[in-house]
């Protein structure tokens, strides 16, 4: 699924609704984004927090980040409802084999696909000659509203947490 999917999927929740993104750290494949999903969907229907049900969805994006999306308008959320979906997201690192805490896995579009390398392969990336420029697009899994994610999720490196983390070749050019 895409983003523009996933946003046409939950129209009506507000776009100050949470969101909390989880990276896999390679690709899944569709058989693992199949088997996540048919976990979710009884999770996502039977989350509550103290006993009230939350207006909540969720999403397996380019089958590599698992989304979740919390409207706090209609039930807020705490820890306890946050940690039950840590909780399974844990479940599916163990079952899969899959680290989805990695935060130092990278993802990025390489021209029409999208690619998920570690920090020090995409240090070498954008530091090469293969076409890298500060318009390449990657995710910024750090958003945490819905408005946030249909904005600022797909951006590029130059506007991205990335360019102040990596150092570049263009880091360096100094004006004198």
């Amino acid at each position: 699924m895409n983003l523009q999917k996933f946003t046409d999927k939950i129209i009506n929740f507000n776009d100050k609704s949470r969101v909390w993104i989880y990276q896999a750290d390679r690709i899944l494949t569709d058989n693992e984004v199949n088997s996540i999903a048919q976990e979710l969907k009884p999770f996502i229907s039977s989350w509550a927090h103290h006993g009230l049900p939350l207006k909540a969805d969720f999403g397996v994006l380019y089958n590599l980040f698992i989304v979740f999306v919390v409207d706090e308008t209609v039930a807020d959320i705490g820890g306890c409802g946050i940690d039950k979906s840590v909780h399974i997201i844990q479940k599916f690192t163990k079952d899969l084999k899959v680290d989805f805490f990695n935060r130092l896995a990278i993802a990025y579009f390489n021209e029409e696909k999208i690619a998920c390398i570690d920090k020090d392969s995409y240090s070498e990336l954008i530091n090469t000659d293969q076409g890298w420029t500060e318009e390449n697009l990657v995710f910024n899994n750090q958003i945490n509203t819905l408005a946030a994610l249909k904005n600022n999720w797909i951006i590029p490196f130059k506007n991205s947490w990335h360019k102040d983390f990596f150092e570049t070749k263009d880091s360096f050019n100094l004006s004198l």
